[in-house]
């Protein structure tokens, strides 16, 4: 727990769960990971008019799972979250906006999730999204900002591939980046995540849905009350019902791009 009269900065590694009480100046929170992620929090002064509770829980990614959600532009979407955190406070609303930022390990990722996150990267279809705090809420979106673009509460995440010493890669650089840090500002708390998305069937995110993501549903494919095989083959469950059928099979095929 931390508490001060004027700024408080909490560095909390190898935590799964941070509580506190926010300082009556600015308030910054640090989660790193022991594998793969870094959250930073950062609350500006005047945010509340007195000091409030707080905790900040990193959720089980073993627990986190593809899932239907929406689209940057309120599109249909499957939604994979990498990294996600709950933020809980006494009152969720914020008089100032503050800035949330997620830096992903690339080298620290399974050989599957390196190659999804750096398609998605390609297209722009790795981001944070949002899920309410009401039972069943699904995850929410955010767009990538366009060079330039500015920061805003629920407006674009400024997604930047970074080197091994921290530099932001150029633009159209083909180098794998050592991190990947998505910034956003929000105006309340709730639970946010490092997602990749995409339309349902594209399972590996690369913006099409063509003889990949086909041979992906072959080895998913197990009929009904099948399971799924692999974790990621909850991205082609289609009709989510924890399995991959013919009746998944039967909207695959209504998607299919070929290319």
């Amino acid at each position: 727990d931390g508490q001060a009269a004027g700024q408080i900065s909490l560095d909390t590694t190898g935590y799964t769960t941070v509580s506190g009480t926010t300082a009556l100046g600015s308030t910054a929170v640090t989660v790193e990971t022991i594998a793969a992620a870094v959250m930073t929090m950062q609350i500006p002064a005047a945010t509340f008019v007195s000091p409030v509770t707080f905790s900040v829980t990193r959720l089980n990614p073993i627990a986190l799972s593809p899932e239907g959600g929406t689209g940057p532009y309120g599109q249909p979407a499957v939604v994979d979250p990498m990294e996600a955190f709950q933020f809980s406070f006494a009152v969720p609303t914020l008089n100032q906006d503050a800035t949330l930022g997620f830096e992903i390990h690339v080298a620290a990722l399974s050989a599957v999730e390196q190659v999804d996150l750096l398609a998605a990267l390609v297209g722009g279809r790795a981001s944070l999204a949002v899920q309410g705090d009401a039972p069943g809420g699904s995850f929410q979106t955010f767009p990538v900002c366009a060079p330039g673009e500015p920061l805003v509460a629920g407006g674009c995440v400024r997604v930047e591939p970074l080197d091994a010493s921290g530099a932001p890669l150029p633009p159209g650089s083909t180098d794998v980046p050592a991190v990947v840090r998505f910034t956003g500002v929000v105006g309340h708390f709730s639970t946010y995540a490092v997602v990749v998305a995409g339309a349902p069937g594209d399972s590996d995110f690369d913006g099409d849905i063509d003889l990949l993501d086909f041979a992906r549903l072959g080895a998913c494919l197990a009929g009904p009350h099948g399971g799924l095989p692999a974790a990621n083959c909850a991205r082609l469950d289609l009709h989510p019902d924890a399995d991959v059928d013919l009746e998944d099979f039967a909207s695959f095929q209504r998607t299919f791009t070929s290319e």
